[in-house]
Parts: structure tokens; sequence; C-alpha cells
């Protein structure tokens, strides 16, 4: 039997109820899960959240609220450093009702009272820990308030009209808010968008018919086929077996399945506006590796990817039928041959990617992914360092997506390695403050993170290499700590502990700090190299141990004055402030020197 987008849904939220202990029938809880574990594939959130790993082995319980007193929130996503933030309410009903819509307008308008500290003390633990732990703070967070729903949503009026209102309030109030409603056709695209991106599919070999009157071929500097071709023709494409997202696939971002411009659809299959179709929709552009045009009309295109026009395919992909022969939609499509596949992506691809995509957000750091340090860095840090000695065992994503056929560890990704290394060197304010001067043109600041004393390389010394494997170690030894620490005051019901609020955000600050300190430890000869510190467990606990503690209680009793001084945020202004990473730095060398901490 084929699952449609119900079944499948309801079999999904079956297992994610059971994954937590709960009734297979009990389909709202399930819901609840589901969505989480969906949700935390978002690029902004998988690196810490999953890890590297799939999403259907990860424990997101953490990240639940559903209960009594939760404030109307199912769910809390987050990451480290609280600058992107997620708010789940899912709900399970046989029919939309009055009510329901009621409901969902209550969960779009409620940021006003999650960020109120009073009404956040009379949630249950769960909520109020994740409520306290992202702070939530006009201008520090850029929050997405997801409705999710096993109903057909997406388009209902009254509910887009409540989401629509509450955004335009929170507009007015200066915050950075978007509102989406997720309901089974959603989902189902979500869920099918991650598995592409995740296995890594491609639809390889398509083969499609053009208008013989309706197209041209340029030849000179690139291969690119220009036509008007048909809307069902699209459609057709789209919805073939094993194709669908896979047209996304290599998109920088994936395919859109948020608020869809329904108005693309809706000219589509009006009779009276079909045929202004082309003069009203920018098009579609579509990259390949090679094309053919064969017998005057028929094109076979390998590794076809859609770069712009997402919302156009899905759209006439939903409401146009391979059958629809009669229709007069027809749609602008450009097919520019690349030469890229999947394994080597050509600075030609990468550009009109990029630029095709200028109105969207795209992740930066794929365009360096296949500089020759990347990819010596990719071999050697494994080869050289992962699970050596001291050494935590990880593997480097320098691209998205990318995982060793053997690997042992998680993933360290580019942007970790490139602030990690850039804290390390230069200090951390740069990393928390402008994380996206990293992947800027210039290449000053990229060539500092990835560079021989901030100039271009292809290879690093053998000593960076463990002054990296030393900063890895160290970060993610904090972070397990931080986690250690939320779990336990969570569980206790303790909101006391401000470390646990703030150590798994400042944890690369905490690095750079105790990095000084090994800098000062090797000048005065009480260790020879990285290398040597990190030749075994008992060597780094020796001299990491003293070092670790004094750091974080130093910043410890820095984030507890700006608290109690009623900074706002104080981690966020912290992790900035170059002016107090030296003072707290020169404390740390003048105890250092007087002997106040010991070996």
């Amino acid at each position: 039997m084929v699952e449609t987008p119900d079944s499948e849904l309801r079999t999904q939220a079956s297992h994610y109820a059971e994954k937590y202990g709960k009734r297979a029938d009990q389909l709202e809880a399930g819901l609840e899960f589901y969505s989480l574990h969906l949700l935390a594939q978002d690029p902004v959130f998988a690196d810490e959240l999953l890890g590297g790993d799939p999403t259907e082995s990860a424990d997101l319980g953490e990240f639940h609220c559903g209960g009594s007193n939760d404030l109307g929130i199912d769910g809390i996503l987050f990451n480290p450093s609280s600058s992107e933030v997620a708010i789940i309410q899912a709900t399970w009903r046989s029919k939309m009702t009055d009510d329901l819509i009621a409901k969902a307008s209550t969960f779009f308008n409620g940021l006003l009272q999650w960020s109120d500290h009073a009404v956040v003390q009379t949630a249950n633990d769960e909520t109020r820990a994740l409520l306290n732990e992202i702070d939530l703070t006009v201008g520090h967070q850029r929050t997405t308030l997801y409705f999710v729903s096993n109903l057909a949503t997406g388009e209902n009026s009254k509910l887009r009209a409540a989401a629509d209102d509450a955004k335009s309030k929170y507009e007015a109030l200066g915050w950075d808010v978007d509102i989406v409603i997720m309901g089974v056709a959603e989902l189902a695209n979500k869920h099918a968008e991650y598995e592409n991106s995740r296995d890594g599919g491609l639809a390889e070999d398509i083969t499609f018919d053009i208008p013989r009157d309706r197209h041209f071929v340029v030849q000179e500097p690139h291969r690119v086929l220009v036509t008007a071709i048909k809307g069902n023709a699209i459609s057709e494409i789209y919805n073939r077996a094993g194709v669908r997202n896979k047209l996304f696939n290599q998109n920088i971002r994936l395919a859109l399945t948020g608020r869809l411009n329904s108005e693309i659809g809706n000219t589509a299959k009006d009779p009276g506006q079909a045929e202004n179709f082309f003069y009203f929709n920018n098009g579609i552009t579509a990259t390949c590796s090679s094309f053919t045009l064969t017998r005057g009309n028929e094109v076979r295109a390998m590794n076809l990817q859609v770069v712009n026009g997402a919302q156009t395919v899905n759209q006439l992909a939903r409401v146009l039928k391979k059958t629809d022969q009669n229709s007069k939609v027809y749609v602008m499509f450009r097919l520019i041959e690349t030469g890229e596949n999947y394994t080597k992506k050509t600075d030609l691809a990468d550009r009109i990617t990029k630029f095709q995509n200028t109105q969207n957000p795209v992740k930066a750091s794929d365009f360096y992914s296949n500089d020759p340090i990347q990819e010596w860095l990719s071999r050697e840090l494994s080869a050289k360092v992962s699970g050596r000695g001291a050494t935590a065992q990880f593997y480097y994503q320098h691209k998205r997506g990318y995982r060793p056929a053997v690997r042992s560890g998680g993933p360290i990704t580019i942007e970790q390695l490139a602030q990690m290394r850039h804290s390390l060197l230069y200090g951390p304010a740069t990393s928390y403050d402008s994380p996206r001067s990293f992947w800027d043109a210039e290449r000053v600041v990229y060539w500092q993170a990835f560079g021989n004393e901030g100039k271009l390389a292809t290879f690093w010394p053998e000593e960076d290499l463990w002054k990296m494997a030393w900063a890895i170690t160290v970060t993610e030894d904090l972070k397990a700590t931080a986690k250690v620490m939320r779990e336990k005051a969570r569980k206790s019901g303790v909101s006391g502990n401000l470390e646990s609020t703030y150590l798994q955000y400042l944890a690369r600050y905490v690095m750079a700090l105790v990095g000084q300190g090994v800098e000062a430890l090797i000048a005065e000869s009480k260790v020879e190299s990285f290398k040597e510190l990190m030749s075994s467990r008992k060597t780094f606990e020796r001299y990491m141990k003293p070092l670790t503690k004094f750091v974080r209680q130093s910043v410890l009793t820095e984030v507890r004055t700006r608290q109690e001084s009623e900074e706002a945020n104080p981690k966020f202004y912290l992790s900035r402030d170059e002016v107090k990473f030296k003072s707290l730095s020169a404390t740390l060398l003048e105890s250092m020197s007087s002997d106040l901490i010991e070996f």
C-alpha cells in the first residue's frame, strides 16, 4: 500500500510517541516530538543538536515543553548563541475549527508574555528552564514560531490572517519574528527535503520535451538553453517517481516550504489568467553538468538542479497535471551547462547559485569548501590528530553533509573550526560579533582563521594541527560539561546554577582564555608544545584542570557581576568585549607568574 501524507504523518507521530515513552495512539504528543526532530535538522540547529548523526537517533527530550502550564509551547530549539530560536506548537485534530484558529492566534501572539520574567516563572519546570536559557530579548534573536498540525492548514485564510496580524505587531515593536504554518503537506515536503539533503540524492538523468519553435541555445562562453516551456511539463518532471525535491538538493537553501506564494498557483489554474503567466512570473533557472538537444525538441540533462524558481516549480507541480495538455501556462526556463556534479561543484555553478538567490539567506561557507586548505584539513586532521593521545575523536566537515566512509566521533564544521582557531589566535570577539566576516569577499578574516600568520596557505605546520586538536578537545569538553550541568539543573528543577545557562555559549571564549595560559606555559618551557600537551590524557589533565578551573571561576564572577548590574544578556555582551577579554587574560597570566595556580 502506498502511504499518503496523512498515513505517513500518523506513522511518524506514533513512532515518536513511543520513542519518548508514550502510547502509539497519543498522536498529538507524537507530533510534538516529531516536529522537534524534523526542525532540528535545520542547518542553524543541526550541528549542535544532532552532531552529524541522523535525527532519528537523537534524544531531544530536553527541548520538549508539553504538559500543564507550558504557556502554549510544545518545544523550543535554539543554537548555542541563542541567536536563532524556533518555538513550536503542535496540535492533532480531526478538523479545522474556530477554537483551533483561536488557539493558534494565541500562540502567534505569545512572544510578549514569553519575554515577561514574571510570566515565565509561572511555567512548568521544562518550559521555564528553556525560556530562561534563551533569554528572549528584542534584537538578539531571530525567532520563528511554528504552528504544526496534521490538517491541511497551509492555505486556511483565517489561520493565515491571524499569523499576518501577529507578525505585523512584532514588526511594529522591532522584533525579528517569522511565523510558519505547517500542515500535513508542508510536513511531508520538509521531511522529503531533509531526506534528500541527507542521502545526497540527485535527479541524475532527466529527459523532457520543449516547444520546437520557442527555444534557442547560446554556445559561448557557456552553453545555455533558453525556452518558454509548458507549465505541465515542469509539473511532470517534478512529479516523476524518485525526482520531486531532488531537483533542489544542491541548491544552497532547501526548497521553500514555509509560506509558499499561492498566487503563483492561482494564476496558473485560472483559465482567464493562465496565458498571462509567462508575463507575470520571473521564470526558472536551472543548472546541469551537461545537456543534449535531440530531435529538435527533446532535452536530456544530467544532474539537473533548480537554483532559482523553487516556488514556481512547487506551485506548478501542485496545480497542473501531465494530462493538462490544453493548459495555456508557459514559463521562462533557462538551463545552464556548468560541468558540475554532486562531488565537484564548479566556480561557475557556485556563482550562478549565489547570484540567483541574493534575495534569500545563503550559507556563505559553502563557497569555500573546495579550497585546497579545506581539502587538506579534512584529510590531515582525521589522519594525524583525531583520537590520538588526549585528542577527542572527531571528523572535519568542511562541506555540508560530508561524512567520511569510516568515522568516529562527531563533526567539527567549517564554521566551528574557523571560529575556534580565530578565537585562539586573535581573541574571541570577532567570532561572536562578526561571524559573517569569515566568508566575505576580501577573505582577510578567512585567512586569519585558515592561513599561516594571516596569509594564504595550502597546509599547516604540524604544531598548528596539534594546537587545533587541543582547541577542539577543550571546547568539546566544556560543551559536554555544560550539557551535564543543564540536564542536572532541569531534572532538579533548580534554575539558580548560573554557569549552566552560559557555559555552552561561552565554551569558545573560555577555551581562548585557557589558550593564553598554555602559550605562557610553552614560553616558560614548562610544556614543550601543544603536541606534547596532547600526548596523553594524563599530561593534558595535569595542566588543563587547574587552568580551566581558574578561567571558569573568573568568567563566572564576571557574568555574575554583569547580571547583578542588570546588564541585559551578559553572556552576549561579554563575548564581544575585547577589553574585558584582555583584562581576564592579564589576570590569568599574573596569577600563573605568582604561582597562584598549581599544576
